[in-house]
């Protein structure tokens, strides 16, 4: 046999055992193919958005010695689920502590090695299209017969970035806000029960500030207050709603449209007591609101507490001055007396004024004060 011919069988006998290992492999490609999609069939999803999925999961158990309760696990690398998570495990760690001083002497005084105090932790996802709302509803057990439920709540952005209420109702519109808040809160009721008298007072006293729980889900801006704060403690926490909400801050906005020749003013009623004093301090300032901004002017510190009344403020006939819906007359009173403010317009300027109060006494004739004139504008 020649040479050539002893080459020729093992390269045939090669060759074919590489075209049967390549029709072996696109067959396992072609499998393959029908059961991990390519690519361009999956869901448009982008890695961040599938790291910051947010959700509420399993309720872990607390499994502290002189603490009991229950919290839920929350999922998600966004900015609400992280802050959630780490304000759930510090209030733990301090109602743990907290209970570690107190239970072991309320133990001896029962008689009961087994008592605790409890803390229960319920949470709840909503989103809207432009937010995500995590809110943590807390139950505090420290003995007696009733608990202390309270709200913590957290929002962001499409951005990723944490917001406050004032981020979705600015400055110039908080006390449009407020009036219409305690509009709500005046006419409270509850589903199956009726109508609720809330604490009016306190109703009265609300200030922008105070609100400090809130939630967007769809187009609703939700508030919650804690129980007891403008409540008795037996109807537990109110929970207040502004339906379709982006159109209330509208009408807002549609109320307080400026042009250069105009000006819109509201109150701001500042408490400035201190600490150390027994008696009520209130500083006054008055925002005035141009087409190019808002100017901040304090118009008087007094010692008592004030409130806006509901009367309207009036003014001359033919007088042309843009005066925000919120505007309105400002008493102060303490102790028998104080004062009210107002803003007054005679001869197209714009006056703050004062008018002491002083509350009438058998004995003598109480003077008859009249407004006068503390700021020009």
């Amino acid at each position: 046999m020649s040479r050539y011919k002893k080459i020729k069988i093992p390269f045939l006998i090669g060759l074919s055992v590489v075209v049967l290992l390549g029709v072996f492999f696109i067959t396992i490609v072609q499998k393959q193919s029908t059961i991990f999609p390519r690519n361009n069939s999956l869901p448009d999803i982008s890695f961040q958005e599938l790291n910051n999925k947010i959700s509420i999961g399993d309720t872990k158990i607390i499994t502290e010695q002189y603490l009991s309760g229950s919290y839920p696990e929350i999922k998600g690398k966004s900015p609400v689920a992280v802050s959630a998570r780490e304000y759930i495990q510090r209030r733990i760690n301090e109602d743990a502590a907290f209970a570690a001083d107190e239970v072991p002497e309320f133990r001896t005084i029962t008689e009961d090695s087994t008592r605790t105090y409890g803390l229960e932790i319920q949470a709840e996802y909503l989103s809207s299209i432009n937010t995500d709302s995590i809110v943590l509803i807390e139950s505090q057990y420290i003995g007696g017969a009733n608990t202390r439920d309270s709200f913590t709540s957290f929002t962001q952005n499409n951005d990723g970035e944490l917001i406050e209420l004032s981020d979705l109702v600015t400055e110039i519109y908080h006390a449009q806000f407020i009036n219409d808040l305690q509009e709500k809160l005046l006419n409270y009721s509850i589903d199956g029960v009726g109508p609720v008298t809330l604490f009016s007072d306190t109703i009265d006293r609300i200030r922008f500030e105070d609100i400090n729980q809130f939630a967007i889900s769809d187009e609703d801006l939700i508030l919650y207050f804690d129980k007891g704060f403008v409540g008795p403690g037996a109807i537990g926490p109110v929970i207040i709603t502004f339906s379709n909400y982006e159109t209330t801050l509208n009408s807002y906005l549609n109320e307080a449209e400026f042009t250069t020749d105009r000006r819109g003013f509201y109150w701001s009623l500042e408490d400035t007591s201190g600490e150390d004093t027994t008696s009520p301090e209130t500083t006054l300032v008055l925002v005035m609101q141009t087409v190019d901004g808002q100017e901040r002017i304090t118009v008087d510190t007094i010692n008592a507490g004030c409130r806006e009344l509901d009367e309207p403020i009036s003014f001359e006939d033919g007088q042309e001055v843009e005066i925000l819906p919120s505007t309105k007359l400002v008493q102060c009173y303490y102790a028998g007396n104080g004062a009210e403010y107002r803003i007054n317009v005679e001869n197209e300027k714009v006056l703050v004024e004062r008018k002491f109060l002083e509350e009438p006494h058998p004995e003598f004739d109480t003077p008859d004060y009249e407004f006068e004139t503390l700021i020009e504008l």
